[in-house]
Protein backbone atom coordinates (compact mmCIF):
# COMPACT_ATOMS: atom_id res chain seq x y z
CA UNK A 1 0.00 0.00 0.00
CA UNK A 2 0.83 3.68 -0.45
CA UNK A 3 -1.10 5.68 1.58
CA UNK A 4 -4.81 5.51 0.08
CA UNK A 5 -3.44 3.21 -2.56
CA UNK A 6 -3.27 -0.34 -2.84
CA UNK A 7 -1.18 -2.10 -5.44
CA UNK A 8 -2.43 -5.87 -6.12
CA UNK A 9 -0.50 -8.02 -8.22
CA UNK A 10 -2.63 -9.47 -11.14
CA UNK A 11 0.20 -12.18 -11.51
CA UNK A 12 0.33 -11.82 -15.02
CA UNK A 13 2.75 -14.77 -16.26
CA UNK A 14 3.22 -14.95 -19.66
CA UNK A 15 3.37 -17.94 -21.54
CA UNK A 16 5.89 -18.64 -23.90
CA UNK A 17 4.01 -17.33 -26.85
CA UNK A 18 3.30 -14.36 -25.15
CA UNK A 19 6.41 -13.70 -23.67
CA UNK A 20 6.98 -10.29 -25.21
CA UNK A 21 3.49 -9.10 -24.77
CA UNK A 22 2.74 -6.06 -22.54
CA UNK A 23 -0.09 -6.55 -20.38
CA UNK A 24 -1.76 -6.11 -17.41
CA UNK A 25 0.29 -6.43 -14.26
CA UNK A 26 -0.69 -4.66 -11.58
CA UNK A 27 -4.30 -2.83 -10.43
CA UNK A 28 -4.47 0.33 -8.17
CA UNK A 29 -7.38 0.82 -6.36
CA UNK A 30 -7.75 4.04 -4.88
CA UNK A 31 -9.90 5.02 -1.22
CA UNK A 32 -10.42 8.95 -2.68
CA UNK A 33 -11.21 10.75 0.49
CA UNK A 34 -12.97 14.43 0.45
CA UNK A 35 -10.90 17.16 2.21
CA UNK A 36 -12.30 19.25 4.90
CA UNK A 37 -12.83 22.43 3.71
CA UNK A 38 -11.73 23.73 7.36
CA UNK A 39 -8.19 22.49 6.11
CA UNK A 40 -7.88 25.04 3.85
CA UNK A 41 -6.90 23.07 0.30
CA UNK A 42 -5.57 25.07 -1.23
CA UNK A 43 -5.49 25.34 -5.22
CA UNK A 44 -2.28 25.92 -7.58
CA UNK A 45 -2.66 28.62 -10.10
CA UNK A 46 -0.71 28.16 -13.44
CA UNK A 47 0.92 25.76 -14.86
CA UNK A 48 3.99 24.52 -12.82
CA UNK A 49 3.17 21.76 -11.50
CA UNK A 50 1.25 20.26 -14.66
CA UNK A 51 2.93 16.79 -15.79
CA UNK A 52 0.74 16.22 -18.41
CA UNK A 53 -1.13 13.01 -16.71
CA UNK A 54 -3.87 12.38 -14.09
CA UNK A 55 -3.72 10.47 -11.10
CA UNK A 56 -3.36 7.29 -12.45
CA UNK A 57 -0.25 8.81 -14.37
CA UNK A 58 1.25 9.93 -11.06
CA UNK A 59 1.14 6.36 -9.48
CA UNK A 60 2.30 4.36 -12.68
CA UNK A 61 5.14 7.09 -12.58
CA UNK A 62 6.38 6.68 -8.89
CA UNK A 63 6.06 2.66 -9.27
CA UNK A 64 8.04 2.99 -12.54
CA UNK A 65 10.78 5.24 -10.26
CA UNK A 66 11.09 3.16 -7.48
CA UNK A 67 10.70 -0.20 -8.77
CA UNK A 68 13.26 0.79 -11.61
CA UNK A 69 10.45 -0.98 -13.80
CA UNK A 70 7.94 -0.23 -17.15
CA UNK A 71 5.05 0.94 -15.82
CA UNK A 72 2.47 2.78 -17.82
CA UNK A 73 -1.36 3.78 -16.28
CA UNK A 74 -4.31 2.02 -19.16
CA UNK A 75 -6.77 4.28 -17.63
CA UNK A 76 -9.52 3.43 -15.23
CA UNK A 77 -11.85 0.39 -15.32
CA UNK A 78 -14.05 0.17 -12.31
CA UNK A 79 -15.12 3.10 -10.29
CA UNK A 80 -17.16 2.91 -7.01
CA UNK A 81 -19.62 5.65 -6.13
CA UNK A 82 -21.71 6.71 -3.23
CA UNK A 83 -24.89 4.56 -2.76
CA UNK A 84 -23.75 2.15 -6.55
CA UNK A 85 -22.99 -0.83 -6.69
CA UNK A 86 -21.21 -2.37 -4.19
CA UNK A 87 -19.00 -4.27 -6.51
CA UNK A 88 -17.87 -1.36 -8.70
CA UNK A 89 -19.44 0.27 -11.82
CA UNK A 90 -16.65 -1.77 -14.60
CA UNK A 91 -15.74 1.23 -17.57
CA UNK A 92 -13.63 0.45 -20.37
CA UNK A 93 -11.25 3.43 -20.66
CA UNK A 94 -8.55 1.74 -21.59
CA UNK A 95 -5.66 3.47 -23.40
CA UNK A 96 -3.22 1.89 -25.78
CA UNK A 97 -0.12 1.87 -23.85
CA UNK A 98 1.74 -0.89 -26.26
CA UNK A 99 5.06 1.64 -27.38
CA UNK A 100 7.66 -1.09 -26.02
CA UNK A 101 9.57 -2.70 -29.01
CA UNK A 102 10.67 -6.35 -28.07
CA UNK A 103 13.66 -7.95 -29.08
CA UNK A 104 16.27 -10.90 -27.70
CA UNK A 105 18.48 -8.16 -26.47
CA UNK A 106 17.46 -5.46 -24.59
CA UNK A 107 18.50 -1.89 -24.35
CA UNK A 108 17.62 -1.65 -21.12
CA UNK A 109 18.26 -5.54 -19.79
CA UNK A 110 17.36 -4.55 -15.88
CA UNK A 111 13.91 -3.48 -16.66
CA UNK A 112 13.03 -7.01 -17.38
CA UNK A 113 14.01 -8.15 -14.12
CA UNK A 114 10.63 -9.65 -11.64
CA UNK A 115 10.51 -6.87 -8.28
CA UNK A 116 8.45 -6.62 -4.80
CA UNK A 117 5.84 -4.59 -5.23
CA UNK A 118 6.21 -4.18 -1.50
CA UNK A 119 9.05 -1.85 -2.05
CA UNK A 120 7.18 0.85 -2.98
CA UNK A 121 6.35 1.21 1.18
CA UNK A 122 9.74 2.97 0.46
CA UNK A 123 7.79 5.56 -1.02
CA UNK A 124 5.91 6.76 1.60
CA UNK A 125 7.85 9.54 2.53
CA UNK A 126 7.03 11.40 -0.70
CA UNK A 127 3.88 11.94 1.26
CA UNK A 128 6.04 14.53 3.77
CA UNK A 129 7.53 16.31 0.16
CA UNK A 130 6.38 20.21 0.34
CA UNK A 131 4.09 20.61 -2.54
CA UNK A 132 6.80 22.38 -4.71
CA UNK A 133 9.29 19.38 -3.83
CA UNK A 134 6.52 16.76 -4.66
CA UNK A 135 5.33 18.12 -8.04
CA UNK A 136 9.29 18.65 -8.81
CA UNK A 137 9.55 14.80 -8.49
CA UNK A 138 6.49 13.88 -9.94
CA UNK A 139 7.58 15.80 -13.31
CA UNK A 140 11.19 14.08 -13.04
CA UNK A 141 9.19 10.85 -12.34
CA UNK A 142 7.47 11.09 -15.56
CA UNK A 143 9.97 11.78 -17.64
CA UNK A 144 12.16 8.76 -16.65
CA UNK A 145 8.81 6.55 -17.04
CA UNK A 146 7.95 7.57 -20.24
CA UNK A 147 12.25 7.38 -21.28
CA UNK A 148 12.12 3.93 -19.95
CA UNK A 149 8.89 3.06 -21.62
CA UNK A 150 9.92 3.89 -24.92
CA UNK A 151 13.41 3.25 -24.77
CA UNK A 152 13.52 -0.52 -26.89
CA UNK A 153 11.65 1.47 -29.73
CA UNK A 154 13.32 5.15 -29.21
CA UNK A 155 16.36 5.35 -27.23
CA UNK A 156 17.82 8.45 -28.85
CA UNK A 157 14.44 10.17 -27.50
CA UNK A 158 15.04 7.92 -24.10
CA UNK A 159 18.21 10.00 -23.24
CA UNK A 160 16.97 13.29 -23.84
CA UNK A 161 14.31 12.46 -21.33
CA UNK A 162 16.68 10.86 -18.85
CA UNK A 163 18.21 14.42 -19.06
CA UNK A 164 16.10 16.29 -18.58
CA UNK A 165 14.52 14.25 -15.48
CA UNK A 166 17.40 15.47 -13.43
CA UNK A 167 17.22 18.96 -14.92
CA UNK A 168 13.98 19.47 -13.22
CA UNK A 169 15.17 18.74 -10.19
CA UNK A 170 18.40 20.29 -10.14
CA UNK A 171 16.67 23.86 -10.31
CA UNK A 172 15.31 22.69 -6.84
CA UNK A 173 18.34 21.48 -5.13
CA UNK A 174 20.44 23.57 -3.19
CA UNK A 175 24.35 21.93 -4.36
CA UNK A 176 26.31 24.45 -3.24
CA UNK A 177 28.31 27.23 -4.57
CA UNK A 178 29.24 26.80 -8.81
CA UNK A 179 33.01 26.84 -9.42
CA UNK A 180 33.10 29.36 -11.93
CA UNK A 181 36.78 28.75 -13.11
CA UNK A 182 36.28 24.72 -13.20
CA UNK A 183 33.26 25.18 -15.30
CA UNK A 184 35.10 27.47 -18.14
CA UNK A 185 38.13 24.95 -17.70
CA UNK A 186 35.79 22.18 -19.00
CA UNK A 187 33.96 24.33 -21.38
CA UNK A 188 36.61 26.57 -22.85
CA UNK A 189 39.66 24.69 -21.83
CA UNK A 190 41.92 26.78 -24.66
CA UNK A 191 41.13 29.63 -23.31
CA UNK A 192 41.76 28.90 -19.69
CA UNK A 193 45.17 27.33 -20.42
CA UNK A 194 45.77 30.59 -22.35
CA UNK A 195 44.75 32.63 -19.75
CA UNK A 196 46.93 30.91 -17.20
CA UNK A 197 50.04 31.48 -19.78
CA UNK A 198 49.05 35.16 -20.20
CA UNK A 199 47.67 36.03 -17.09
CA UNK A 200 47.84 35.94 -13.28
CA UNK A 201 45.33 33.63 -10.98
CA UNK A 202 42.93 36.56 -10.64
CA UNK A 203 42.23 37.89 -13.74
CA UNK A 204 41.03 33.75 -15.01
CA UNK A 205 38.78 34.22 -11.92
CA UNK A 206 38.00 37.63 -12.57
CA UNK A 207 36.85 36.05 -16.24
CA UNK A 208 34.75 33.13 -15.03
CA UNK A 209 33.28 34.86 -12.29
CA UNK A 210 31.66 37.56 -15.40
CA UNK A 211 30.74 34.70 -16.78
CA UNK A 212 28.54 32.70 -14.50
CA UNK A 213 25.24 33.39 -15.77
CA UNK A 214 26.23 31.62 -18.74
CA UNK A 215 26.40 28.37 -16.60
CA UNK A 216 23.02 27.84 -15.71
CA UNK A 217 21.43 24.45 -16.55
CA UNK A 218 25.33 22.66 -17.04
CA UNK A 219 26.58 23.39 -13.91
CA UNK A 220 23.36 22.45 -11.78
CA UNK A 221 22.88 19.34 -13.75
CA UNK A 222 26.86 18.38 -13.31
CA UNK A 223 26.46 19.35 -9.39
CA UNK A 224 23.14 17.51 -8.71
CA UNK A 225 24.60 14.04 -10.22
CA UNK A 226 27.65 14.60 -8.10
CA UNK A 227 25.64 15.63 -4.91
CA UNK A 228 23.28 12.67 -5.55
CA UNK A 229 25.35 10.27 -7.28
CA UNK A 230 24.06 6.67 -6.14
CA UNK A 231 26.77 3.50 -5.65
CA UNK A 232 27.78 1.90 -7.98
CA UNK A 233 25.62 -1.64 -9.21
CA UNK A 234 25.77 -4.21 -7.18
CA UNK A 235 26.88 -6.66 -10.44
CA UNK A 236 29.05 -5.43 -12.92
CA UNK A 237 30.99 -6.90 -15.86
CA UNK A 238 35.04 -7.51 -15.92
CA UNK A 239 37.05 -4.29 -15.10
CA UNK A 240 37.74 -3.49 -18.91
CA UNK A 241 33.67 -2.82 -19.21
CA UNK A 242 33.35 -0.93 -16.63
CA UNK A 243 33.23 2.81 -16.32
CA UNK A 244 35.28 4.11 -13.19
CA UNK A 245 32.45 5.46 -10.78
CA UNK A 246 34.73 7.74 -9.06
CA UNK A 247 33.81 11.29 -9.63
CA UNK A 248 37.09 12.72 -10.43
CA UNK A 249 40.42 11.03 -10.72
CA UNK A 250 43.91 12.19 -12.23
CA UNK A 251 43.60 9.86 -15.51
CA UNK A 252 40.72 11.91 -16.35
CA UNK A 253 38.35 9.45 -17.14
CA UNK A 254 36.43 9.54 -13.85
CA UNK A 255 32.42 9.46 -14.02
CA UNK A 256 32.62 13.52 -14.11
CA UNK A 257 33.97 13.63 -17.81
CA UNK A 258 31.57 10.81 -18.71
CA UNK A 259 28.08 12.96 -17.40
CA UNK A 260 29.26 15.66 -18.79
CA UNK A 261 29.68 14.27 -22.56
CA UNK A 262 26.09 12.69 -21.93
CA UNK A 263 24.95 16.57 -21.50
CA UNK A 264 27.04 17.47 -24.00
CA UNK A 265 25.73 14.86 -26.44
CA UNK A 266 22.67 16.17 -25.42
CA UNK A 267 22.56 19.99 -25.76
CA UNK A 268 24.51 18.74 -29.90
CA UNK A 269 21.13 16.14 -30.11
CA UNK A 270 18.24 19.59 -29.87
CA UNK A 271 20.71 22.29 -31.26
CA UNK A 272 22.31 20.88 -33.61
CA UNK A 273 20.26 18.04 -34.75
CA UNK A 274 23.15 15.48 -34.08
CA UNK A 275 22.20 11.95 -33.27
CA UNK A 276 23.46 10.08 -30.33
CA UNK A 277 26.02 7.95 -31.42
CA UNK A 278 24.33 4.77 -32.52
CA UNK A 279 26.32 2.31 -30.39
CA UNK A 280 25.05 4.39 -27.27
CA UNK A 281 21.03 3.22 -28.58
CA UNK A 282 21.67 -0.17 -29.08
CA UNK A 283 22.11 -2.92 -26.73
CA UNK A 284 24.61 -3.81 -24.17
CA UNK A 285 26.43 -7.44 -24.75
CA UNK A 286 26.18 -9.65 -21.80
CA UNK A 287 29.82 -10.18 -20.01
CA UNK A 288 29.58 -13.18 -17.61
CA UNK A 289 26.30 -14.96 -16.39
CA UNK A 290 24.20 -11.24 -15.45
CA UNK A 291 27.12 -8.51 -15.88
CA UNK A 292 25.96 -6.20 -19.04
CA UNK A 293 28.85 -3.87 -20.13
CA UNK A 294 28.59 -0.44 -18.89
CA UNK A 295 30.40 1.19 -22.11
CA UNK A 296 32.15 0.25 -24.96
CA UNK A 297 35.43 -1.04 -25.02
CA UNK A 298 36.98 1.11 -27.61
CA UNK A 299 36.50 3.57 -30.56
CA UNK A 300 33.69 2.43 -32.62
CA UNK A 301 32.66 3.15 -36.73
CA UNK A 302 29.19 3.16 -38.02
CA UNK A 303 28.81 3.56 -41.84
CA UNK A 304 30.11 7.19 -42.19
CA UNK A 305 30.21 8.05 -38.57
CA UNK A 306 33.30 7.04 -35.92
CA UNK A 307 33.56 8.09 -32.54
CA UNK A 308 36.45 7.41 -30.47
CA UNK A 309 36.57 5.50 -26.86
CA UNK A 310 36.14 8.88 -24.68
CA UNK A 311 33.27 10.06 -26.79
CA UNK A 312 31.23 7.05 -26.01
CA UNK A 313 30.71 7.46 -22.20
CA UNK A 314 28.24 5.01 -21.09
CA UNK A 315 25.14 2.76 -22.72
CA UNK A 316 22.27 4.15 -21.87
CA UNK A 317 21.34 1.44 -19.39
CA UNK A 318 24.20 2.57 -16.68
CA UNK A 319 22.56 6.05 -17.30
CA UNK A 320 19.02 4.76 -16.46
CA UNK A 321 20.49 3.76 -13.03
CA UNK A 322 22.28 6.69 -12.46
CA UNK A 323 19.26 8.71 -12.76
CA UNK A 324 16.73 6.90 -11.31
CA UNK A 325 19.03 6.63 -7.88
CA UNK A 326 20.56 10.41 -7.74
CA UNK A 327 16.28 10.57 -7.76
CA UNK A 328 15.23 8.39 -5.06
CA UNK A 329 18.51 10.17 -3.10
CA UNK A 330 17.32 13.51 -3.83
CA UNK A 331 13.44 12.46 -2.77
CA UNK A 332 14.98 11.21 0.58
CA UNK A 333 16.83 14.36 1.75
CA UNK A 334 14.17 16.77 0.60
CA UNK A 335 12.06 15.79 3.39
Amino acid sequence: MLGPYTFMNTLAFPSERQAFTTRPAVIVRADLCEILKSHGASKVKGFEHHHGGGLDDELAALASLFLGIRVQSVGEVRRFEPGGDPLGRPLYLIEDRNFVRHSAQSILPWHRLETNLGLLNDASHVCALSDDDASALLRAARLYQNAVWIAEADAATAWLLLVSAIECLATRSSVGQINCVEWLRHKKPQMVELLEKKCDASVLEEVANSLQDLMGSTAKFMNFVEKFLPEPPTTRPQAVFQINWAWTSKDGGALKQRVAKIYDLRSKALHQAIPFPSILCSAPFLNGTHAYVECPSGGVTDGSSSWKKSELPMHLHIFAYIVRGAILRWAAQAN
